[in-house]
């Protein structure tokens, strides 16, 4: 199949070729590739679809002004066609069985400067090429528009230079908002992963801006049923590709939903049928049961990946911190658990996601910490909200940057891992349903919060606040009433009204600062319509309306004269509460707050 009769084809956009190679016709057999002495940085491209499936060679073409063009209506393409690849670098290991009986059989690819990464299956991305290729019919379930190019940033970004790769990161998110679609290989470039295999794919950084940004973002598979309808708590459709290849695809959205479902059973039926005939399928048709774990199964982080893209599905929605209603929290909160070969990358894989820029050229690798503040600050000066705050309460507060959790330690074959009373503990095992669906209410941005981060770190910003102190906890249970609190860590606080210290009969603890000799400083400071849900367990995302609405507040300390870190957070667990906790936030006094630390940033060692 032929894409040559299309309008903009790569010659008629300015592309040219640089590169060309025949394929390996050696079965497992492995080629190292160097597009570097023909290829120029900065520019974009893209690997011939036709060349590869029909003439067996890798065509690479470049383009000195990148095609990339947005989507100018909801259901249009756009004018230059091609599908982006969305993988990971060390994916799903291969068996000896698999590779004489899977997709290896072919041989490999690899990449010069890339060598660390798994090995490209040349079957893997001939199957790639040919869902991206395939004609799947007009109509709402064609899932995939067909285009002759795909992006693959292995082969498409010079590997042996960092000039190129800096170029390339800072447009990265247009490559993913101007694709056709985004083709997701979740278990990595070695072999293609059945729906019931789970993959690392949702654990690494630059997956998450993968699945954001495009307009269409489907799941490549082996499959060898056919096309119909897998039904279970959700259904959803997938559908063939080509005749007789044992490939299908599936929506995105659709396989992040099924990771939620118990065990699920698929019945062949056309991609146009109506759900109503589904049901009359099952019963004449035993059908084939299927348990999707591709993304994991209903853990928290897929939760909060779920939420950040039902917040992202209104493409209208401007980008500019200054100007969206977009709520971000989401964003830093799928981050968190993710992974990524180099720190940095923990961040500029979500910068453009929030409508900012950073070089990544001005950045050591190992500096998150930099890149974080750096971030953090654009988005404030460019009038956004301190989305990040109230992240996660079981993982600590950075010590560098309290308005942030602690950072991860980061491995691209491994997930997040945090320190925890001098171990390191997986990220996952200390996560908690209770702030997976964090939101700001984006219909009342006058309460989010604004200001501004120097260079230390310090956010600095006004806002209604309440003078605390902590106190011994009692045997009853009156710490969750007013004015006694009771914060993340199980410490019991005392709310006070007046302007000065209190002295609250023999329960108060007034800890003495061994450096300032002095009793220190402690407020609460409401986060306002941060509501969470209070989960009880995985399956309640398929009803929302059963869980317990909840409003946060940062506990600050001040560990130097007119700076604050935080400590841990409270919140309050009834919804007929709320409206309480406004009547007394209003008579709170009205405080400058700058709020870091405690520890001073350090620069990495090169």
């Amino acid at each position: 199949m032929s894409t040559a009769s299309d309008t903009h084809t790569a010659q008629a956009s300015g592309g040219r070729v640089i590169y060309e190679h025949p394929l390996p016709k050696l079965p497992r057999g492995k080629q190292l590739l160097d597009i570097s002495p023909y290829a120029t940085d900065g520019c974009f491209r893209l690997i011939d679809c036709v060349a590869f499936t029909q003439d067996k060679i890798l065509r690479v073409w470049e383009f000195p002004q990148p095609p990339l063009y947005e989507h100018e209506e909801h259901m249009s393409c756009p004018k230059f066609k091609y599908s982006a690849i969305s993988y990971v670098w060390k994916g799903n290991r291969t068996s000896a069985e698999q590779i004489s009986t899977d997709d290896s059989a072919a041989g490999f690819l690899a990449v010069k400067g890339a060598e660390h990464a798994d090995p490209i299956s040349i079957s893997v991305l001939h199957a790639a090429c040919l869902a991206a290729m395939d004609q799947f019919g007009g109509g709402r379930w064609r899932m995939i528009y067909q285009t002759g190019y795909i992006w693959l940033d292995q082969l498409c970004i010079i590997q042996t230079s960092t000039q190129d790769k800096s170029l390339q990161i800072m447009q990265m998110y247009r490559v993913y908002k101007c694709c056709t679609q985004c083709l997701i290989l979740a278990g990595g470039l070695q072999r293609l992963v059945p729906l019931n295999e789970e993959t690392p794919w949702i654990g690494r950084a630059w997956t998450l801006q993968e699945c954001l940004a495009p307009r269409h973002a489907v799941v490549l598979f082996p499959w060898a049923f056919g096309t119909g309808v897998c039904q279970g708590t959700s259904n959803f459709r997938l559908r063939e590709v080509g005749r007789g290849k044992k490939l299908a695809v599936a929506r995105f959205v659709d396989i992040v939903h099924a990771c939620f479902d118990k065990p699920m059973r698929f019945t062949v039926c056309p991609i146009d049928s109506l759900p109503r005939e589904w049901d009359e399928l099952s019963k004449t048709d035993s059908g084939v049961s299927i348990d999707v774990q591709l993304l994991g199964k209903g853990h928290a982080d897929l939760f909060a990946l779920h939420q950040a893209l039902l917040n992202f599905s209104d493409y209208e929605e401007p980008f500019m911190p200054s100007s969206t209603t977009r709520n971000y929290a989401m964003i830093w909160r799928c981050a968190l658990m993710r992974t990524s070969s180099r720190p940095v990358d923990m961040v500029f894989s979500i910068m453009q996601l929030m409508g900012v820029t950073l070089d990544p050229s001005t950045f050591d690798p190992n500096d998150r910490l930099g890149v974080t503040i750096a971030l953090a600050s654009k988005i404030l000066d460019e009038g956004g909200s301190a989305d990040w705050l109230g992240l996660p309460a079981k993982i600590p507060p950075c010590l560098q940057l309290s308005t942030f959790p602690q950072f991860a330690k980061t491995d691209v074959a491994g997930e997040a891992s945090f320190l925890q009373s001098g171990k390191w503990c997986p990220g996952r095992s200390l996560d908690d349903w209770t702030f997976t669906y964090s939101y700001w209410d984006s219909d009342t941005r006058k309460q989010r919060l604004y200001g501004k981060m120097d260079d230390k770190g310090y956010l600095i910003f006004t806002r209604k606040a309440c003078k605390i102190v902590q106190v011994l906890p009692t045997t009853n249970n009156d710490c969750f009433q007013w004015p006694l609190l009771q914060d993340t860590k199980g410490l019991v606080w005392l709310s006070l009204d007046e302007s000065e210290w209190l002295e609250v009969g023999n329960r108060t603890q007034q800890r003495i600062d061994i450096h300032t000799k002095r009793v220190p400083r402690y407020y609460m400071v409401p986060l306002w319509d941060f509501i969470e849900p209070v989960m009880a367990n995985k399956f309640e995302m398929q009803n929302l309306a059963i869980a317990n609405s909840v409003t946060k507040f940062m506990l600050l300390t001040e560990h130097a004269t007119g700076k604050f870190h935080v400590i841990s957070y409270f919140y309050s667990r009834k919804v007929d509460n709320f409206n309480d906790w406004k009547e007394r936030i209003d008579h709170w006094k009205e405080l400058e707050l700058a709020v870091g630390g405690p520890h001073p940033p350090t620069v990495p060692s090169r």
